[in-house]
């Protein structure tokens, strides 16, 4: 009896192992065929936004763009993870008046999680033109200070939107080396991997947490039974309304090392109407990437 359990364990084993090996082969295979990279970016935007919650005036002004990124690539589809604060002093748009001070400004903090995830179209993509659809997931936390609003000065709301993407790609890439000369400076530049892209998305599920009506901090305070986020956010709740769209420009030059840099120009725009009032927002930004290679070798 124990023969014969011992004889079929070992026969099991060795028909795992042979039906495995060439799973696990290619599984192998295809690890080292994913290119990975780290992407962490810097550069300028330009923030614009409305909250009827508050106030009707336009806010818009300048302001600073941090992320911290990480790419994967297969042969068949890619996946761009990002985490992005977009910092920007804002003034309100307004006629100017002599009898009352129309011109105010407020701090606009913007921070995002950004997930999208691609798959090539094989059948649209020809010469050196490719062709992805997916989706891209995005979620936003936005704080806005503005000081002349007095009781309503801190305004918070979160969007999270998941939203239908399509991307381009040209291949745009230098095979030989080729001298280059302009007056007395004169650069022999490399092969290099170019490629110029273009991504859109259109949102298909917006949700938005925005307030009940108003930013005024007059919630309940019940002794030690009321914490400070119950007190900043009772009056908010989750809708599912609105729109969001956006776009991205991008230039990348890849280095045979696998390291290399992209510029990007990228342009988002939304409108939450929430429960009550309408809460919109537009940025255009400028931003620089560096591209850090960290595939297994």
């Amino acid at each position: 009896m124990y023969k014969t359990i011992f004889l079929i364990l070992i026969s099991t084993s060795v028909l795992k192992a042979q039906v495995n090996e060439p799973i696990e082969v290619e599984e192998e295979k295809s690890k080292a065929g994913i290119t990975r990279q780290f992407t962490p970016s810097v550069g300028f935007v330009q923030s614009g936004f409305r909250d009827f919650a508050t106030s009707p005036l336009y806010y818009q002004g300048p302001g600073l763009h941090l992320g911290l990124g990480w790419y994967w690539e297969g042969a068949k589809w890619e996946n761009g993870f990002e985490a992005n604060l977009n910092l920007a002093f804002t003034q309100s748009k307004a006629p100017n008046s002599e009898y009352f001070q129309t011109g105010h400004s407020a701090v606009f903090i913007n921070s995002q999680i950004y997930n999208s995830y691609l798959r090539k179209i094989d059948n649209w993509s020809f010469r050196d033109y490719t062709f992805k659809v997916g989706g891209t997931f995005i979620s936003d936390f936005n704080t806005r200070i503005n000081t002349s609003l007095q009781n309503a000065t801190g305004g918070f709301e979160a969007l999270a939107n998941l939203m239908l993407a399509g991307k381009v790609e040209k291949d745009i890439s230098r095979t030989q080396s080729k001298e280059f000369g302009f007056w007395f400076l004169k650069r022999t530049l490399n092969p290099a991997k170019r490629k110029l892209s273009f991504q859109l998305n259109a949102g298909l599920l917006n949700f938005n947490w925005r307030p009940g009506y108003s930013y005024v901090l007059d919630s309940e305070i019940n002794g030690s039974d009321s914490k400070l986020t119950e007190y900043f956010f009772a009056s908010h709740s989750w809708s599912l309304n609105g729109w969001r769209l956006g776009s991205r420009l991008e230039y990348s030059v890849i280095r045979p090392s696998g390291n290399g840099m992209k510029f990007s120009y990228v342009w988002d725009a939304a409108h939450a109407p929430g429960k009550f009032e309408n809460f919109q927002m537009a940025s255009h930004s400028i931003r620089y990437t560096l591209i850090v290679n960290s595939s297994k070798k």
